[in-house]
């Protein structure tokens, strides 16, 4: 799995387009001109900054609007690249965190009675931080998502989940303001915890501080057979933790200040884990910008093809329909000059990515450094 938004800004300039000489047509911004690759989308003779634009649907854009159009068409091939390059399942696990049962109704009266006037089996929130200690496996290319959180207190009222990372212990890395009006109650976060955002690795903090709490919050205890149970998530380990003493949020909390703590604090993670390879992309750029520019040229070569303009450029490009899928496709045969299409010429790039990142891959690995052994 790839990071789509982040992938396509960390790329941006990798690959770019000349502008042309002709001044009516000389519109490209430095952003889309730009190229640490040396390779331009315009390489190509068939793909013009005239026609590109002269075929695209609607004959008014401005040129902002015009540079904007060709970034999104760059952004979309380098996704595209992407995924053709890792194609194979990258799924780990998928878990909710507690699993089993809980007793929300408590046997014996106590002072905690709900809206339907029954005794409920819940307990006063700690004082301080009450989150989730979260570590990921050092295994390269580890990634999690929390999906979404089942938020389980009795009583109504609003609080602010919280995210932090060890790379930063002052700034959370995400933020989330929920308000409670039901017993069980979900919501979506969607929070990426990858190795593309400074927060790679290291440990995870997932939760929220009494003080923010309405008072008559109280999570419901799970105290009830197995319900305490947190479930064997792939690749992560995961505690229950109480910072007391983490009350000032403009301040950074001692992460030795922790509690264990045998309670259910009422927030109760859906936790997916995967392959992640974003920063594999980045940090190895240049393999990808050659797939990137073919990818590109096939994405506005079509795109002219199917243009619904009706102009002198595109109707004269009509005539060249054939020679534009002979192009995409590449051409051969008795009496035909031999046209290696930009389509085969792609999935060739892709073929050489794959191979040259098992090379990084095996370079990893001890089985294949170089051993020195003295004879005797």
């Amino acid at each position: 799995m790839v990071n789509a938004s982040t992938l396509s800004a960390k790329l941006t300039g990798l690959v770019g387009f000349n502008n042309p000489y002709n001044p009516k047509y000389a519109i490209l911004d430095a952003q889309n001109q730009a190229s640490r690759s040396g390779l331009f989308i315009t390489d190509n003779p068939f793909i013009k900054i005239e026609s590109i634009k002269d075929s695209q649907d609607y004959a008014d854009i401005t040129d902002a609007d015009f540079n904007d159009f060709l970034r999104k068409k760059i952004a979309t091939s380098i996704v595209s690249v992407a995924n053709a390059v890792f194609n194979a399942p990258d799924y780990i696990d998928r878990q909710v965190l507690y699993r089993f049962a809980k007793n929300k109704l408590s046997q014996t009266p106590t002072p905690v009675v709900n809206a339907q006037g029954n005794y409920v089996n819940t307990y006063d929130i700690p004082p301080g931080f009450n989150c989730y200690w979260i570590t990921v496996n050092d295994k390269k290319n580890i990634a999690f998502k929390i999906e979404r959180v089942f938020l389980e207190f009795n009583g109504t009222g609003t609080f602010t989940l919280y995210l932090y990372n060890t790379a930063d212990v002052t700034n959370p890395i995400q933020t989330k303001q929920v308000n409670i009006t039901s017993p069980n109650q979900e919501v979506l976060l969607d929070w990426v915890c990858d190795n593309t955002n400074g927060a790679y690795k290291g440990d995870f903090y997932l939760g929220y501080f009494k003080d923010e709490c309405d008072p008559s919050l109280q999570p419901f205890n799970a105290q009830y057979r197995s319900g305490l149970i947190l479930a064997n998530i792939d690749q992560l380990v995961i505690y229950r933790y109480a910072f007391g003493k983490f009350t000032d949020k403009t301040k950074a909390f001692d992460l030795l200040g922790y509690t264990p703590y045998n309670y259910y604090n009422g927030v109760n993670p859906d936790i997916t884990v995967y392959e992640d390879f974003t920063d594999l992309i980045i940090q190895n750029e240049k393999l990808f910008a050659r797939a990137i520019q073919l990818d590109c040229q096939i994405s506005l070569l079509s795109e002219s093809v199917a243009s619904i303009r009706s102009n002198r450029n595109e109707r004269l490009s009509q005539a060249y329909t054939a020679q534009i899928m002979a192009q995409i496709e590449g051409e051969t045969g008795e009496g035909n000059v031999k046209v290696k299409g930009l389509r085969p010429q792609f999935y060739g790039a892709i073929a050489s990515i794959k191979k040259e990142l098992d090379k990084l891959k095996e370079g990893y690995t001890s089985a294949n450094q170089i051993r020195i052994e003295t004879l005797s």
